[in-house]
């Protein structure tokens, strides 16, 4: 029942915070502390549908209307770009080579080569998009710091609990 109801609400929520402009608010905490395997079971023979993935691509649906920065391909010159860039191809690069390395050998290296692109990458570069102003990214953090805060006062007061 309770997962019923929390479903529902997170739906509500997603909805609401699509229509409002503030869906970046949401997405991030329940990136941090929503489980992977959180989701609906449709059918047997098919994986479950997690609501991680659901998520995600809400959240790209959402960037697309809500862009502010784009990105001029012809205007692009190698000497304007940040060395921070430069890092973050570098790790996107020999992360994808490493697992392609393990594909033949290991099944998980596939999935962790699609996590690392559509997740991973595709999130840098829709938050890219967004360009969050610095008084957006202080009320997300405020919004995590909270999030974090209240799961701790679930989990200790479970913990508590279990000693009394």
């Amino acid at each position: 029942m309770f997962l019923a109801i929390f479903s529902l609400s997170l739906l509500i929520a997603n909805v609401l915070c699509f229509k409002n402009k503030t869906y970046l608010y949401l997405f991030i905490p329940c990136m941090l502390f929503l489980p992977d395997y959180y989701g609906f079971d449709i059918n047997d023979s098919l994986p479950i549908l997690s609501i991680n993935r659901i998520m995600y691509f809400i959240f790209y649906i959402y960037v697309i209307f809500n862009h502010r920065r784009a990105i001029d391909i012809h205007n692009i010159k190698l000497n304007t770009i940040p060395r921070f860039y430069y890092y973050l191809g570098g790790y996107f690069i020999f992360r994808c080579f490493t697992n392609l390395y393990y594909v033949t050998s290991y099944n998980q290296a596939v999935k962790t080569l699609f996590l690392i692109i559509f997740q991973q990458l595709f999130l840098l570069i829709a938050i890219y998009f967004l360009a969050p102003t610095k008084d957006e990214l202080h009320r997300l953090i405020k919004i995590v710091i909270y999030t974090a805060a209240f799961l701790f006062y679930l989990e200790f007061s479970k913990a508590i609990h279990l000693f009394v």
